[in-house]
C-alpha cells in the first residue's frame, strides 16, 4: 500500500530526450520535483551501497559500474532490483517536505521498471538526441545506442503516457509547452 499526501507526475523518455530540461522547465515554473538520476547518485555516496557496488562490480564509481551495467542485463537486473526499492524509499522521504499537493517526478525508466504505478499521471517527452547533450556527458554513439537498447522505445513510452511534451523546438518553445502544462496541472490539483 502506498500511502503518501503528494500526488505524483511521473515523467520519462528516452535518453536524450530532454527530460531533465523539462523538469528544469518545471521547477522553474514553480513545480516541486525529484530526480531519480539524482536519487541515484545521492545513495552512490553512502557507504552501505558503496560496498556492495564494490562487492559486485569492483568498483563504486558511477562510470565504471554503468560500464558494466549497460553491456550485461544480468548485472543491470541486479543492480535494478536491489537499488529501485532504496531509490522509493529516498523519494517518499523527500516528499515529506513538499508543501504544494503535486511534484512531477523524473524518472527515466518509469514504465521499465512499473513505477508507473505510484503516479497519478504519467508524461512522456518525446524529442530526438541532442548531439551537444552526448558531448558533454562524454557518451558515444555507440554507447547512446547500446543505453538506447536498455529502455523502451519511445513509441512505447507515448502509448502508455497520460501527456506527451514533443521537443522538437527551441528550448523557448520547450519552456512554453511546460509551462502551459505547469499551469493546467496547477489549476487541476491546486483549486
Amino acid at each position: 500500500m502506498i500511502t503518501r499526501q503528494v500526488r505524483l507526475i511521473g515523467l520519462t523518455g528516452t535518453i536524450a530526450s530532454g527530460k531533465s530540461t523539462v523538469l528544469s522547465a518545471f521547477a522553474a515554473c514553480g513545480a516541486q520535483t525529484l530526480c531519480a538520476d539524482e536519487l541515484v547518485r545521492e545513495l552512490y555516496q553512502t557507504r552501505p551501497v558503496q560496498r556492495q557496488l564494490e562487492a559486485w562490480f569492483g568498483s563504486s564509481c558511477p562510470k565504471q559500474v554503468a560500464a558494466v551495467v549497460f553491456r550485461s542485463a544480468v548485472a543491470r537486473r541486479k543492480l535494478e532490483q536491489w537499488l529501485h526499492p532504496q531509490v522509493w524509499r529516498l523519494a517518499q522521504k523527500k516528499m515529506k517536505a513538499f508543501s504544494k499537493p503535486w511534484a512531477v517526478f523524473e524518472v527515466p525508466l518509469l514504465f521499465e521498471a512499473g513505477w508507473d504505478k505510484y503516479m497519478d499521471l504519467t508524461l512522456a517527452v518525446a524529442g530526438r538526441p541532442q548531439a551537444k547533450w552526448l558531448r558533454a556527458r562524454g557518451i558515444t554513439r555507440q554507447e547512446y545506442e547500446r543505453r538506447l537498447k536498455t529502455q523502451s522505445p519511445v513509441a512505447e513510452k507515448i502509448r502508455r503516457a497520460d501527456l506527451v511534451i514533443v521537443n522538437d523546438g527551441s528550448q523557448a518553445a520547450l519552456q512554453q509547452k511546460v509551462a502551459r502544462m505547469y499551469r493546467a496541472l496547477t489549476d487541476f490539483y491546486e483549486k
